[in-house]
C-alpha cells in the first residue's frame, strides 16, 4: 500500500520484529490515532492542554509505543506545521529536556541535533516548544499548560 513503511522495531541474534505502522495504527483507532501517508506518521493531535510530565505520561498511557512528537527533521518540523495550522492551534510542546545549557535528550536520553530555533532561541527553558505564529522551536519553562501532538515510533 502507498505510504505504508515497514520497520526493524528490535533486533534479538538473528531474530527481527517488523512493525507496518499503517496496520498498527488501524489497531489504535479507538483512542483517535490517525495514520498520515504523505509522511508515514501514525499520530493523536491532543486539544486539551497539558503540563510537560502529564502530556508525557498522557501519550505512554495510551500505548506503549507512544512518545510525544520528537522533531528531528525538516519532514517532521513540516508535518507538525501542517497539523497545527489545520488545528488552528496554539503551541505544542515537542520531545526534549535540556540536560544542560547546549544539549537537549530525547525520551529515550539521546541527544537532539535537529532545531529550527525560533529568534533568540535556546533561551534558558528546559522544555521545547512551538512559537504560536512562527511555528519554530522555542524552549518552555514547563508551567504553561499546552496541546501536543503524540506519536507512535
Amino acid at each position: 500500500m502507498v505510504g505504508t513503511k515497514y520497520y526493524v522495531a528490535y533486533s534479538t541474534s538473528n531474530q527481527h520484529k517488523s512493525i507496518n505502522y499503517f496496520e498498527y495504527c488501524n489497531n489504535l483507532a479507538s483512542l483517535n490515532y490517525t495514520w498520515n501517508s504523505t509522511y508515514s506518521v501514525c499520530y493523536r493531535y491532543h486539544t486539551e492542554v497539558l503540563l510537560p510530565d502529564q502530556y508525557k505520561e498522557a501519550c505512554q498511557s495510551e500505548d506503549s509505543r507512544s512518545r510525544v512528537m520528537l522533531l528531528d527533521s525538516d519532514e517532521m518540523f513540516n508535518f507538525t506545521t501542517a497539523i497545527t495550522k489545520e488545528n488552528i492551534a496554539g503551541p505544542l510542546y515537542l520531545q526534549g529536556l535540556r540536560l544542560d545549557n547546549n544539549t537537549f535528550v530525547d525520551d529515550e536520553g539521546r541527544q537532539i541535533t535537529y532545531f529550527k530555533w525560533d529568534d533568540g532561541e535556546p533561551d534558558t527553558g528546559n522544555y521545547l516548544r512551538t512559537d504560536r505564529n512562527t511555528y519554530l522551536q522555542k524552549t518552555a519553562s514547563g508551567s504553561g499548560s499546552y496541546r501536543f501532538i503524540c506519536r507512535i515510533y
